[in-house]
């Protein structure tokens, strides 16, 4: 096992009186997956967004290749992607212009053509369509895309599975395994048990704060 590229030491974080996560430690290696498992409110999504940058932590350290995500997060944000439990989609804009906002967003051209990532993500049909019109599983599918799209080491994904049918869910699980086999890492919250044939695959329960392996 490589290295680690992603540390998490001692994170405490708080909202109003309530303490959320108490003394959380964390550490990936390349080519190993985290699954975030416990009781609702327990922290999966508050942690998850903590090592996003999307919420500043209360004490506590998070790195990435050793040094804090702040103090380098225009790197930070080009090795990571980040789906939340709400996609973020924005309802006016077409299929075909969500891609584009994509790259804009990024400053990155996607690693493969457009009409690619759709087909591959069965959405090749609705590229005209307004994001407002379409399904919610067929909207999952389309906050996939960055990951088909872009280069990143680290995936964190919170129940990136809501609403996709059989299919669907299969294809995602196939992109997880791959990645990680590529070396990249992951980090998911998921209510659900992951069909994965992977070795470096670990839960952290933190209901309980005690890691096991799979």
């Amino acid at each position: 096992m490589e290295p680690y590229a992603l540390c998490v030491h001692h994170l405490h974080y708080q909202r109003g009186q309530r303490q959320i996560l108490s003394d959380i430690n964390l550490k990936l290696s390349p080519g190993q997956g985290l699954q975030l498992v416990g009781a609702n409110g327990c922290g999966k999504t508050t942690l998850l967004a903590l090592i996003a940058g999307l919420l500043p932590e209360e004490s506590g350290a998070i790195q990435w290749q050793g040094c804090d995500i702040h103090s380098q997060f225009k790197h930070y944000c080009q090795q990571m992607l980040y789906l939340g439990h709400k996609t973020g989609l924005k309802p006016w804009l077409t299929v075909c212009e969500t891609m584009q906002h994509y790259c804009a967003v990024r400053s990155q051209k996607s690693r493969v053509s457009v009409q690619q990532v759709l087909q591959q993500l069965q959405l090749d049909t609705l590229v005209n369509h307004l994001v407002g019109e379409l399904s919610a599983g067929q909207q999952r599918r389309l906050a996939w895309a960055p990951f088909l799209m872009f280069p990143a080491s680290l995936w964190l994904l919170d129940e990136p599975f809501v609403h996709l049918d059989v299919p669907s869910s299969k294809l995602c699980l196939q992109l997880i395994q791959e990645h990680l086999i590529n070396q990249g890492m992951v980090v998911i919250a998921s209510h659900q048990g992951l069909a994965l044939e992977y070795p470096h695959w670990e839960m952290y329960d933190l209901s309980k704060d005690l890691v096991d392996a799979i």
